[in-house]
């Protein structure tokens, strides 16, 4: 394990943050595969970086502070991570929440957490529960066809 990691040394470690580390192996490593999902393609780095400015961009637009909470409900997918890493680089708070979750145990979640926006999978929209849909952005994938709903 040692002999893999000295071939990634990142000068000064302790000065980085997620989204630092992130932007560096965007930039390093743009045209290498990042992601992919048994059931989905191959996502460069560089296509991670795209779908991450989509996202952080419509959060800025959407007035999303830093430290509001942003509420995650989707299954695993090149979406959800983008959306997870965006939240995370304009200073918000994410809340994950897990897609096998009742409407009641949602609701909840949603009420407490006070997410500003939530982020829902095309998907499980039919489960989301509908007094929180002034802020729903519901996910297509890819990310590109995102919608508003509101």
């Amino acid at each position: 394990m040692n002999n893999l990691l000295k071939q990634y040394t990142i000068p000064k470690l302790q000065q980085y943050t997620i989204p630092n580390l992130l932007e560096y192996s965007l930039k390093k490593y743009a045209d290498n595969d990042g992601f992919s999902f048994v059931e989905g393609k191959q996502n460069t780095y560089a296509d991670m970086q795209k779908a991450i400015n989509k996202v952080g961009n419509l959060l800025q637009k959407l007035n999303v502070q830093k430290g509001e909470k942003v509420a995650i409900l989707a299954t695993n997918s090149p979406e959800w991570v983008a959306t997870y890493m965006a939240i995370g680089a304009i200073g918000a708070v994410v809340v994950p929440i897990l897609p096998d979750f009742s409407n009641m145990e949602i609701g909840h979640i949603l009420e407490h957490s006070e997410a500003k926006v939530v982020f829902v999978s095309e998907k499980l929209y039919t489960t989301y529960p509908k007094n929180y849909i002034r802020n729903c952005l519901i996910y297509r994938q890819p990310l590109s066809k995102l919608k508003i709903k509101q």
